[in-house]
C-alpha cells in the first residue's frame, strides 16, 4: 500500500487540486497578461497546504515536514502551469510568456508568508530552466529575516549548480565578497557536497568550490565560518587528503592575515576537522603535523581555543 505521505501521492493530490481551482476556461480568460494567480487563489492554496501537512503521520513529521511538502507542491504547480496553461511538455524549453507568468505567480505568492515557501520552490524549478531569471529573488530571500527562508533559498542555487554550473559558480564568487553576511553564508551553505550534485564530491571537479571556501575561511562572521567549516567537514568524508592539503596551505599563508584573521582561520580549521577526529584516527598524526600538538589539546582538554598551529 502506498503511503499517504509519499511524494507520488502528494503530487497526485496537488495536481487534482490545481485542476479544480484552475479549470481550462480560467486559463483562456486570464493568461493574456499572465495574472492567473490572485489573492482568492492564495486562500484555497493555504488551506490545501494545511490539509496536506495535517495528513502526514506524526511519526513521519521530522523527515516529511513543510519543506518536503512545499517542494513537491511547488514542482507540481510549476509543471501544471507549463503543461495546462502554456501547452508545453515538461521537457520543453520555456518560452518568455511562460517565464513571465511564473515570475508573476512567484511575486504574488511571496507576498503571503503562508505561501512564500511554495513561491521559493516555484523559483527553484524555474532556476533549472532559466537561472538568470531568479537571481534577484535569491538576493532578496537570502537576506530574509526568517532563517528558514534563508535556508530554503539554497535550493535556488542548487538548481543553478545542476543546470547552469559555470554561471552559478561565477555568481557565487562575486557574492562571497558581499557585505551582507547572510549572502556570504548562503554561498558556503549552497556548496555543501550534496548527493544530488555528484561533482561537488569529486576531488577532480571541485577546485572552484574550494577556491570560494578559501576566500571565506577567515570571515569576520562566525555564521559564515561555521558554514565553511561544516562544508569542509563534509568534504573530509570524500577527499580527506585533498582537504588536509588545503588546510596546510591555508596555515602556510596565515602570516598574510592580521591577528584576528588568523584566529578566525584557526576556528574554521578546527571546525572542519571534527569528523576526521571523531571517525578517522588514522589521520590524527597527519593532522598533528599540520596543526601541531595543540590539535589534541583543543579537542581533549575542553576545547582549548588558545591552541595555535606550529610557529
Amino acid at each position: 500500500m502506498v503511503s499517504v505521505s509519499s511524494a507520488s501521492e502528494i503530487s497526485k493530490r496537488a495536481k487534482a487540486f490545481f485542476q479544480k481551482i484552475f479549470p481550462p476556461d480560467y486559463f483562456n480568460n486570464s493568461t493574456n497578461n499572465g495574472n492567473f494567480m490572485d489573492a482568492s487563489k492564495l486562500d484555497v492554496i493555504k488551506q490545501f497546504l494545511r490539509t496536506e501537512y495535517d495528513s502526514i503521520p506524526e511519526k513521519e513529521r521530522i523527515g516529511k515536514g513543510r519543506l518536503y511538502i512545499t517542494k513537491i507542491i511547488g514542482k507540481t504547480l510549476y509543471n501544471f502551469i507549463k503543461i495546462n496553461c502554456f501547452n508545453l511538455s515538461s521537457k520543453e524549453k520555456p518560452n518568455p510568456e511562460f517565464i513571465e507568468a511564473v515570475k508573476k505567480s512567484i511575486t504574488i505568492m511571496a507576498e503571503n508568508p503562508d505561501t512564500l515557501r511554495i513561491a521559493i520552490q516555484l523559483a527553484a524549478n524555474l532556476a533549472m530552466e532559466s537561472f538568470e531569471d531568479i537571481i534577484d529573488q535569491i538576493q532578496l530571500w537570502g537576506t530574509h529575516e526568517n532563517w528558514e527562508i534563508r535556508e530554503d533559498t539554497c535550493h535556488l542555487i542548487i538548481s543553478g549548480l545542476k543546470k547552469s554550473k559555470d554561471v552559478t559558480l561565477n555568481l557565487l564568487k562575486q557574492w562571497a565578497k558581499a557585505e551582507d553576511e547572510n549572502i556570504r553564508r548562503l554561498v558556503a551553505e549552497s556548496l555543501r557536497p550534496r548527493a544530488e550534485i555528484k561533482w561537488l564530491r569529486d576531488p577532480d571537479e571541485n577546485n572552484v568550490v574550494l577556491e570560494i571556501l578559501t576566500s571565506l575561511n577567515h570571515d569576520t562572521s562566525i555564521y559564515v565560518r561555521k558554514s565553511v567549516g561544516n562544508n569542509l567537514k563534509d568534504l573530509t568524508k570524500y577527499m580527506p587528503e585533498k582537504i588536509l592539503n588545503l588546510i596546510e596551505d591555508w596555515l602556510n599563508k596565515k602570516e598574510k592575515l592580521d591577528a584576528k584573521g588568523q584566529q578566525n582561520l584557526i576556528w574554521t580549521i578546527y571546525h572542519a576537522l571534527r569528523w576526521l577526529k571523531a571517525k578517522k584516527p588514522e589521520y590524527h598524526e597527519r593532522i598533528k603535523e599540520i596543526v601541531g600538538e595543540n590539535y589534541l589539546l583543543y579537542y581533549n582538554e575542553k576545547k582549548n581555543r588558545r591552541a595555535l598551529p606550529p610557529q
